[in-house]
């Protein structure tokens, strides 16, 4: 372009923001953020140039030294100007990395943009509630507890406007990750704090889910069931569909059961997938994961044995089945109550079968079957992921994962 605007450097602007964190030109992950960064420079840049030649066009006029031609033409436009879209712009390059040196990096940009607007005064320079809520985003990913307390200062100390659900939600996400043993204290005084400032209107489904993923994740499920209790309470008595809990919401309440050290867990996260059942929610392919794996960190007594084996055909027969649902029943199979090798087997065969045979699933497989019976299948006790037919792993990918993010 001859002449690009503000409007034009901005378009690039979001380009780099959607393609980061995705490695650019074969660089880092964060070279895409970087290359924004350096565009906004750019604009920075000639911004102040512009502006100068506009300025020496009016002192020369005032000088009455301008030739016809100069007057004619007029004083030079000011066609580039950073605003406050073109820093949100860049700050989400680099909250989409997700890690801590991206979080600060947007922290530092937005201290930039709000000191920018302090000493001009200029409107357009003002930062708004979106760049606020993509720091808060930022922080929200990186996990631990310095994340969370870094949320938790913006949202209280740093916002010059009121926060909104965004906002919250994204301090409740931090709290989730903090890995903070009062984690599902804190993500519950904040969601009270909601409802107490709103009367709900902050308030939604994913609030909830949140909240009762910080308990689920300090292994408190009854938290989070009593959470659960309330969201659908919530919903009939406002019939606002953003109460209405979804798969998230049970998955959530089930996973917190197969981290606590309840007795009956397996019955009550059964109960609660029979509950979501009824309720007509579908189950996901993380629902059955994570009671998959309640099951596999039990007792695994003959009750539980059966609920594997049903919760697996099941899994298969609505195609919600891919390697990590094979790695967790194959890990339940590792259990020294589970006499029936068989399974493990057809187990092992199914996921050859469907191109799902990842690095855990070659490695639960390996353990929950003798060896003898590990070299018959796989023709030796040396055979190695890396020796596979392509066929059995070509839909797998990754380590087991079953928290609320793979949802």
């Amino acid at each position: 372009m001859e002449a690009p605007d503000t409007v034009a450097y901005n378009s690039v602007l979001n380009v780099f923001a959607k393609l980061s964190p995705v490695p650019f030109e074969g660089l880092s992950r964060f070279s895409a953020a970087l290359q924004a960064q350096q565009l906004l420079q750019e604009m920075e840049q000639i911004y102040t140039e512009q502006k100068l030649a506009k300025q020496k066009w009016y002192d020369a006029l005032t000088e009455n030294s301008l030739d016809d031609e100069a007057l004619c033409q007029g004083p030079p436009a000011v066609l580039v100007k950073p605003n406050s879209r073109s820093y949100c712009t860049v700050i989400d390059a680099y909250a989409r990395i997700g890690n801590q040196v991206a979080a600060e990096k947007t922290e530092q940009l937005l201290h930039e943009l709000q000191q920018m607007y302090e000493s001009t005064g200029d409107e357009a320079l003002r930062p708004n509630l979106i760049a606020y809520n993509i720091v808060l985003a930022a922080w929200s990913k990186v996990g631990g507890p310095e994340a969370a307390n870094r949320c938790l200062k913006l949202l209280k100390e740093g916002m010059p406007m009121a926060p909104d659900t965004i906002s919250y939600n994204s301090v409740l996400h931090a709290i989730a990750l903090s890995s903070e043993p009062q984690a599902g204290r804190r993500a519950e005084e904040l969601l009270r704090e909601m409802i107490e400032k709103s009367n709900y209107t902050l308030v939604n489904g994913r609030s909830y889910t949140t909240c009762m993923d910080a308990w689920s994740k300090t292994g408190r499920p009854d938290k989070a069931m009593s959470l659960l209790c309330e969201m659908k309470t919530n919903y009939k008595r406002t019939n606002d569909s953003s109460f209405q809990p979804n798969c998230v919401s049970y998955a959530t309440v089930i996973h917190g059961y197969g981290l606590s050290r309840d007795a009956d867990k397996v019955q009550k996260a059964y109960r609660v997938f029979r509950e979501m059942i009824d309720d007509g929610v579908s189950p996901n392919r993380i629902t059955y994961i994570n009671l998959l794996n309640c099951c596999a960190a039990s007792d695994m007594n003959l009750e539980a044995i059966q609920l594997v084996k049903q919760l697996y055909r099941e899994a298969l027969d609505n195609n919600k089945a891919d390697h990590r649902t094979f790695g967790t029943v194959l890990k339940a199979c590792m259990h020294h109550c589970w006499e029936d090798k068989d399974f493990a087997v057809a187990v092992f065969r199914d996921a050859c079968k469907r191109g799902f045979v990842s690095q855990g699933v070659f490695w639960q497989f390996k353990q929950a079957v003798p060896s003898e019976i590990f070299r018959n299948v796989l023709g030796g006790v040396d055979v190695a992921h890396s020796d596979l037919p392509t066929e059995w792993t070509r839909n797998s990918g990754g380590n087991l994962k079953t928290t609320e993010e793979d949802q």
